[in-house]
């Protein structure tokens, strides 16, 4: 029998032992490597609205420290758009209508509302890789998608068959939990307090539309503002909410509610030919930015922005189609 000199034996034997190493640093590298996005998720491409169609606000609003992402349909179809320092750029253009765009609290992530036909879907966009998937895709209806400020879940509303109810879904493991319960009642548009054990939104449960709020520990809802009132969103304290009401000028006007002591303050007072609707707070809570039309049923809708302490009102984006549902991009924190 020929004997393998000591030399080979060693090697063969570094072989077998160094060969998990290899095969455990393969089989991480493949884990994290990007990867590809299913066909059917891909945005095809199309062509988005140029820069010259985009009409800006003053110079001022360029100043503003942060983006702002919004839908318009200025170029066919309802895509996502991103406002930057008095620039308009597209994010995500597609054949479907994209809808309700919410960055994540750290600026990582992208959760908007896909429509197709009568159905919507809660679709999420890496915003680091640019790529797109379902969040929660059903045969069911769902909408008005909202980030707790964990960035680890998703509210949402959903028709259950019987009205529309609040789910919450985990972003990780894709879990959707019912939240709240109403035979024929209506309880859509969630907002996620800084606390994120409050919910804000706008119910039927009351006479009209109603901004209300549940603590997620006891799940009760508590009305706010009966009548004409809607489109709730948590100053970045948690100390007020900034809605739409009808109670000013019967048409829309966006107002500010102390949520401890419920005292409703109008801030757009001289706005009286406007519907002002959709607020949301800047993440430094010193400015609102909304929609606004003359012409709720076929009037061209713009992207203001509202300083929450002095009341003045900015221009900040227009264009020949409908600019809807602005929502303000947080600084990335990854």
């Amino acid at each position: 029998m020929r004997v393998r000199p000591m030399a080979a034996r060693w090697f063969w034997l570094a072989v077998l032992l160094s060969a998990p190493v290899v095969l455990g640093a393969g089989w991480l590298y493949m884990r994290a490597r990007p990867k590809p996005v299913p066909e059917k998720y891909r945005s095809p491409t199309l062509t988005a609205a140029s820069h010259d169609v985009w009409q800006h606000g003053p110079p001022e609003t360029r100043a503003i420290p942060f983006r702002v992402v919004f839908t318009s349909n200025v170029a066919g179809n309802f895509d996502l758009y991103v406002w930057e320092s008095g620039r308009v750029r597209p994010l995500l253009v597609h054949l479907s209508d994209d809808l309700y765009p919410a960055v994540s609290p750290d600026g990582r992530w992208l959760v908007f509302q896909r429509q197709t036909g009568r159905q919507g879907d809660i679709y999420l966009m890496d915003l680091m890789r640019g790529t797109v998937e379902p969040l929660v895709e059903t045969p069911a209806d769902e909408q008005n998608p909202a980030w707790f400020p964990d960035g680890r879940r998703v509210v949402f509303d959903r028709d259950d068959g019987l009205g529309r109810q609040l789910f919450v879904v985990d972003v990780t493991t894709r879990r959707v939990e019912q939240i709240t319960e109403g035979t024929l009642s209506r309880n859509i548009l969630p907002a996620v307090a800084p606390d994120g054990f409050r919910i804000a939104l706008t119910s039927s449960a009351w006479v009209g539309w109603s901004v209300a709020w549940m603590d997620l520990r006891d799940r009760t809802l508590r009305s706010l503002v009966t009548g004409g009132a809607c489109r709730p969103d948590w100053s970045p304290d948690g100390r007020y909410l900034a809605i739409t009401t009808q109670k000013f000028d019967g048409k829309g006007d966006i107002a500010r509610i102390d949520v401890a002591t419920g005292q409703v303050e109008n801030l757009t007072p001289g706005r009286t030919d406007t519907y002002d609707y959709d607020p949301r707070w800047s993440p430094d809570g010193r400015w609102i930015v909304f929609q606004t039309t003359t012409d709720k049923e076929g009037g061209n809708w713009q992207v203001w922005v509202l300083e929450a302490l002095t009341g003045q009102t900015l221009l900040l984006i227009d264009s020949p189609g409908q600019d809807l549902y602005p929502n303000w991009w947080p600084p990335p924190k990854y």
